[in-house]
């Protein structure tokens, strides 16, 4: 299962899958996204974040991808640095930045405290799952002019809101950037959204222009996500095409059972049940190596099998009860083991101290082994 055509051919031509068993879905992850309205005003949010509520904000999303600790929140005081330069027309624009919820290090004692206008929003994500949390970061990207980032999904959800998203290529990023291969589909000569420049003082000139006029981006970002997040329709949700897809592969790999397969059942428990040493006498069960053997033998068999799911199912069940088997074998060998050396300990401490001519007293009682024992045996 696949989001879009890219990914198809990328499943093709990179991983060797023939195109025959690739499904298009679309990015179900993104479904929560559309249709979706914020939870606060956006005066509400200015204040909740600590941010003027008269000036339009840029919102920067901080990165999950191979960071080195402390390198972006450095990038980031060099980035509003360049947006506070005289004659940019951002001096006076707040600026949220919104770290990535896995890698808040570096952020919770807020390097941008000497930085006029400029918050980090949340500290802290304990849950980033939490219907509060979500809320939060959709009111982000709703009620921003702009998202800038260096490599990370927020930047799809932006564009899913319709916000300009752009990117500094900085040296410092080039592993999270030109190091991965989907950060290319984000770049506008693969069809992608993104604006990027290799420098902050074009980026600052195309940020600001992104501002002023955000009407280009929103109709770039509706062509990215009709290509790459929704390919069936912009009005289609994901999930539910996922859920059919899955639901018609069970019903294809079921297909019609065998005519021989209750034999093959009859003979993979027969065959279980001699190797496991089941029946009513049995001295001892399989050894773990035998088990391990046999459940082998019997995965590979469900392997071979998983068209015919009972088969496939009664294959592993079996093989799981080899296993343990196995295990229960050499846990009753080992506490055996254990009690004859216990045993043998106590039968030689007997001995030695009857034969101690130092020995004071009656005989020490012998063990029960020896008790045990008949007349003379001793």
């Amino acid at each position: 299962m696949v989001w879009n055509e890219a990914q198809l051919r990328e499943a093709v031509e990179l991983h060797g899958v023939a195109a025959s068993k690739v499904t298009v879905t679309g990015a179900q992850p993104f479904d929560r996204w559309f249709d979706r309205g914020p939870s606060t005003s956006r005066e509400e949010f200015c204040a909740k974040v600590g941010l003027p509520p008269d000036r339009p904000f840029v919102l920067f999303c901080g990165s999950r991808s191979n960071i080195g600790p402390g390198v972006e929140p450095a990038f980031v005081r060099r980035w509003i640095g360049a947006l506070r330069s005289e004659g940019t027309g951002l001096e006076d624009a707040g600026v949220l930045v919104r770290p990535h919820p896995e890698r808040s290090g570096g952020w919770e004692d807020d390097p941008l405290e000497d930085c006029p206008g400029a918050v980090v929003w949340p500290r802290r994500v304990l849950n980033a799952i939490a219907p509060d949390v979500r809320a939060g970061f959709f009111d982000s990207l709703y009620h921003c002019a702009a998202v800038v980032g260096v490599n990370t999904s927020a930047m799809i959800e932006a564009a899913i809101i319709g916000r300009p998203v752009l990117t500094v290529r900085a040296p410092e990023f080039v592993e999270s950037q030109a190091g991965t291969l989907h950060f290319d589909h984000l770049r506008p000569e693969h069809g992608g959204f993104v604006g990027e420049t290799a420098g902050l003082d074009d980026h600052v000139l195309q940020l600001a222009r992104a501002i002023a006029d955000p009407g280009p981006w929103r109709e770039a970002n509706r062509r990215f996500v009709g290509r790459f997040v929704r390919p069936l329709g912009l009005e289609r949700p994901c999930t539910p095409v996922l859920a059919d897809a899955i639901e018609r592969l069970g019903r294809e790999e079921a297909g019609p059972r065998r005519a021989g397969a209750r034999g093959v059942e009859l003979v993979l428990g027969l065959l279980v049940r001699r190797l496991a040493g089941r029946r009513a006498g049995a001295e001892a069960l399989v050894t773990k190596a035998r088990a391990r053997r046999a459940s082998g033998v019997l995965r590979r068999l469900a392997k071979r099998t998983r068209s015919r799911r009972r088969v496939s199912a009664v294959s592993r069940r079996l093989a799981q009860g080899v296993e343990s088997a196995g295990r229960r074998s050499q846990l009753a060998r080992r506490e055996t083991k254990e009690q004859r050396r216990e045993e043998h300990r106590r039968v030689v401490e007997y001995g030695a101290r009857l034969l101690d001519p130092e020995g004071v007293g009656k005989p020490p009682s012998p063990p029960p082994a020896i008790l045990a024992q008949g007349p003379g045996e001793e």
